[in-house]
């Protein structure tokens, strides 16, 4: 999915209304431009061709940008993204605080809420994806606390349940499910349908509080807002800053975005440790193989295991299990046969049998 229509998703989902990457910056150094232009470029090479030595490349300029005084908070984004990428995440989190101490007011692209707490995002982000739950939870304690956080406006409230939900996920990881419990009562309510996952939270504190098989299936009965599974699955990708910054709007090779796009969120899908954010990867992920490159047997692959989890993606997930394998019987030129798979997912989603039915009997349209 290309960048902008993934930022026009997520105004939708949140209401934040697009901003420019580029907000109260200093001036641009000529010389630090150029060379977070050569390391973009090493990036791109590095994850389409799998160099090693432009791996390389980009480890020495992380290093000779960061010895730099001249630095823009976009120049210090773009460092923390490819020092991310390439499996440096003390340097990743150092350059965000680097720009959040030096430039507390600057932007992070495709957002409009202030960037200390977008930088603290990626920051619990990193420290999450990388088993650090201690600087995870500092982090998003830190968001909780802002002022904009704590905001009555609908779009402080929808970013507060955002957040709520992603701190509430990093204290069950840390095994204090009790103060998981404790964040999610505190939600606040909305009643616009486009700020927040409600639905989400209610789901994931369900899951807390009775915990049996019982339960889940109880849940599975009543079908969630499914419009909004994919949003608000890019939703936590751009604010946690899975592959979205200037490394890509700015510094970036044009021609690699897509794919550099994707080599992130993929190690964000393939940790262990990122728990709702690695289910958010998973569907994006099986979303763009399913619509983007007809690569049927990843995109079924993502989806059967979410649909088989205790994900808040696994419904849509099993409907767009539902879908891929008529698509990929029909490119194959085989008879579509999914009546065991309409039995197995009715059997699991009593709740959704309509749409099931719906997916199920929708023409199978090509791309």
């Amino acid at each position: 999915m290309k960048l902008p229509t993934i930022a026009m998703l997520l105004c939708v989902a949140l209401r934040y209304p697009p901003v420019a990457a580029q907000i109260q910056q200093p001036v641009d150094s000529p010389e630090a431009r150029q060379l977070c232009e050569q390391m973009g470029h090493a990036l791109g090479k590095y994850v389409v061709d799998g160099s090693n030595e432009e791996g390389v490349k980009c480890d020495q300029l992380i290093d000779t940008i960061l010895a730099r005084q001249d630095l823009t908070s976009d120049h210090l984004q773009a460092v923390a993204q490819v020092a991310r990428m390439r499996k440096q995440p003390q340097k990743a989190i150092s350059a965000i605080e680097r720009a959040l101490a030096q430039y507390p007011d600057a932007k992070f692209p495709m957002l409009a809420m202030p960037g200390r707490i977008v930088g603290q995002c990626w920051i619990a982000s990193i420290a999450r994806q990388n088993g650090d739950l201690q600087r995870a939870r500092t982090a998003y304690e830190a968001v909780m606390q802002d002022a904009y956080t704590r905001g009555e406006g609908e779009e402080n409230r929808g970013f507060r349940i955002l957040v709520s939900l992603l701190q509430a996920d990093c204290f069950v990881a840390s095994g204090d499910a009790d103060k998981a419990r404790q964040t999610l009562r505190t939600v606040p309510s909305t009643r616009s349908p486009y700020a927040s996952p409600v639905e989400w939270t209610d789901f994931y504190q369900e899951n807390l509080e009775k915990g049996s098989e019982q339960a889940r299936q109880a849940r599975r009965q009543t079908p969630i807002l499914r419009s909004l599974s994919l949003p608000m699955a890019e939703a936590i990708l751009i604010q946690n800053g899975v592959g979205m910054a200037p490394i890509l709007l700015t510094y970036g090779d044009a021609s690699h975005d897509h794919e550099v796009l994707l080599y992130a969120v993929r190690q964000a899908a393939g940790s262990k440790q990122s728990g709702i954010e690695g289910e958010a990867a998973r569907y994006f992920l099986g979303m763009e193989y399913l619509n983007k490159t007809n690569d049927f047997a990843k995109a079924k692959g993502y989806f059967e295991a979410l649909s088989k989890s205790d994900s808040f993606f696994a419904p849509e997930a099993g409907l767009r299990l539902l879908e891929c394998t008529k698509k990929e019987q029909k490119a194959k030129n085989v008879a579509v046969d999914t009546a065991s798979l309409v039995q197995e997912l009715k059997a699991r989603f009593p709740g959704y049998a309509p749409a099931i039915d719906e997916v199920n009997k929708a023409p199978v349209h090509e791309r």
